[in-house]
């Protein structure tokens, strides 16, 4: 029998932002409550669907139960318990939020055509079905959403995927006790939930993924199986669509390091001289004189020893040797060249393909498989900048019971 003590401290004050990104109960009353009031609250939730059905073209739609008789009934369902709503009418509220405060109604088939003749039959179109939020609300919360999965106290860490900036929300729901009134209480008996979508700033694809009741070891969390699912669906969903990878960049430029410079159109021996000078490691790609692209993009602070990457309109291009590099690193030789990353693991790169020397163009993959082994060396190691930039509305709360 292992004995697992769990230790909670209390957050003190906070700002609504991180209470949104800790997924605060307290925070979510508060805002439902003092500063939306009820009747707004339900306002909003009427305008985002959650009374209707949303006619997906599948059959036997469930309905939808809120909550709505009185204070305590806002101030639970201001953070997702007591009301209950479908999995579909969550997608659909949340392409408001991915689409610029414009609402989409889901459809499953696309279109229906004769075998024979190539007619088509009958096709959907991306329907509007509200605007529930402007374009500007839209895009902060997208960014708050990025927050909850890139900011160490969001939590959404596990949704994290390499080369992309994913948004999404986090949900920890109870389950109905079938053997007596109430709730299941213990490890893993609850319904874990993620709602995300990429990339961030223009969203492609949304996946929506719940586990109910995970059977889970002592010391895994209920995210751990959806992120699972959710991260291998997104990445495989991105690649299909040919969304290529970005670049995470450096967010503090230290006071003794190089900001970067724009080096476009400059050529490439002088760039060389120039990075190398001030201790920057640099790899060029093509044998072209001057320099078309670069990772990072100007205006990037760099710390000595860094890696740039410079391209020439020129190639052939060959795959440099990228043995023990951080996946960031990758990711700058995969976004100067044009192909996408297929990657494995984390950590630092022990295997390639192509293989260094080896020949690759615009469009193509590269096989990166990453391991966090002590053996596996890299010449860099760079703090991140955990900054963040606090709201002016505070919120007492003492407890996390996060959603």
């Amino acid at each position: 029998m292992k004995l697992v003590i769990i230790k909670k401290e209390a957050w003190g004050t906070i700002s609504f932002r991180e209470g949104f990104l800790r997924s605060s109960n307290v925070a979510m009353m508060i805002l439902a409550l003092e500063k939306l009031g009820p009747d707004k609250l339900y306002d909003y939730w009427d305008k985002f669907g959650f009374y209707d059905k949303t006619g997906i073209d599948l059959p036997n739609e469930t309905d939808s139960q809120i909550a709505q008789n009185g204070r305590s009934d806002a101030a639970t369902t201001s953070f997702g318990q007591g009301s209950a709503v479908t999995p579909i009418q969550i997608v659909q509220a949340a392409t408001a939020i991915a689409n610029d405060g414009k609402m989409m109604k889901p459809y499953i088939i696309d279109r229906i055509t004769d075998h024979d003749s190539g007619t088509v039959i009958e096709q959907n179109e991306p329907t509007e079905v509200g605007q529930p939020i402007s374009k500007e609300t839209a895009a902060e919360v997208r960014k708050l959403l990025g927050e909850v999965v890139s900011e160490p106290e969001g939590t959404g860490n596990a949704y994290q995927i390499a080369g992309f900036d994913i948004a999404g929300k986090t949900g920890t729901a109870q389950v109905l006790n079938e053997d007596a009134p109430g709730y299941m209480t213990g490890h893993g008996n609850n319904l874990f939930s993620f709602m995300g979508m990429a990339p961030e700033d223009d969203p492609k694809v949304m996946v929506y993924v719940a586990v109910e009741r995970p059977q889970l070891d002592d010391l895994e969390i209920g995210s751990e199986p959806v992120a699972l699912i959710f991260n291998t669906i997104m990445q495989r969903s991105l690649d299909y669509l040919n969304i290529a990878p970005t670049v995470e960049e450096v967010k503090e430029e230290t006071a003794a390091g190089y900001k970067m410079e724009d080096l476009q159109g400059e050529s490439v021996e002088q760039a060389v001289s120039d990075l190398e000078s001030n201790g920057l490691q640099v790899i060029t790609l093509g044998d072209g004189e001057n320099v078309s692209a670069q990772q990072p993009q100007s205006g990037v602070g760099l710390l000595e020893g860094e890696k740039v990457v410079l391209y020439s309109d020129e190639g052939p291009y060959q795959m440099p040797d990228m043995t023990g590099w951080s996946t960031r690193d990758v990711l700058k030789v995969a976004a100067v060249l044009g192909v996408k990353l297929d990657s494995e693991g984390n950590g630092f790169l022990n295997h390639q393909a192509p293989s260094a020397g080896e020949q690759v163009q615009e469009g193509d993959s590269i096989q990166a498989e990453f391991s966090s082994e002590e053996d596996v060396q890299s010449d860099e190691d760079h703090p991140e900048d955990e900054s963040q930039e606090e709201l002016d509305l505070d919120v007492e709360t003492d407890r996390d019971v996060s959603n």
